[in-house]
């Protein structure tokens, strides 16, 4: 059944969020499917540490990027897991039962991914202001206390004030940005060593060196 499902896609990829210390695992499951790595990671250690996700490809091309974080770097790592799979929304995908992110993470995720994802896309931009029609700031607040970052949604909306909805207007006037937040969001817009060595500075010593070591 989920090989028949898999056919089925028409997508550029699909996208699967796993818990944070299920990445390995569900690759190596996803393995009987004949998916495998598109790259190499840099050690099976690090990607279970460090990685953002692991993108797997089959014979016939269909991507799959199986996902411990929804965005890199120190701003990813924030996101509680355990939170994020506390709650969801049910959907039949052929005959596989599938749970997708609820309304306010949803929203949260696209912020994030227009904010720190390296493109700002057209696309990017419709899914933030279509998301932030179906949930408000109070529906997202208590999400801020699982890692999310209000710095993060307040830039992906700051240029689409026009359109926003009043609630979600008057929130942004009243949002204080976080200096820390937003030397993260600069450095997620920078060169790849630049982002790593932030990343690495918020790590704890021995798990620093560790990073870094792989990445050298």
């Amino acid at each position: 059944a989920r090989e028949k499902a898999l056919s089925g896609f028409r997508t550029g990829d699909v996208d699967v969020l796993v818990p944070a210390d299920k990445l390995l695992a569900a690759v190596d499951a996803l393995r009987t499917l004949g998916l495998v790595p598109l790259t190499a990671p840099v050690s099976r250690r690090w990607a279970r540490d460090h990685a953002k996700s692991i993108t797997l490809v089959n014979s016939a091309g269909q991507q799959v990027d199986v996902h411990r974080r929804l965005a890199t770097g120190p701003l990813g790592a924030r996101v509680s897991s355990p939170a994020l799979f506390a709650s969801g929304e049910a959907f039949s995908l052929g005959a596989v039962n599938v749970t997708a992110l609820a309304d306010a993470p949803r929203f949260l995720h696209a912020c994030y991914h227009s904010v720190l994802g390296g493109v700002r896309s057209p696309r990017h931009c419709r899914d933030v202001l279509l998301l932030c029609l179906g949930v408000t700031p109070q529906d997202v607040a208590p999400w801020w206390g699982e890692g999310w970052s209000p710095t993060v949604v307040a830039d992906a909306l700051a240029d689409r004030q026009g359109v926003l909805p009043e609630v979600w207007r008057d929130w942004l006037a009243t949002h204080k940005p976080d200096p820390v937040d937003q030397a993260w969001i600069a450095a997620a817009r920078s060169e790849f060593h630049s982002r790593a060595a932030l990343h690495a500075r918020t790590l704890p010593p021995m798990a620093r060196l560790r990073f870094l070591a792989a990445l050298a």
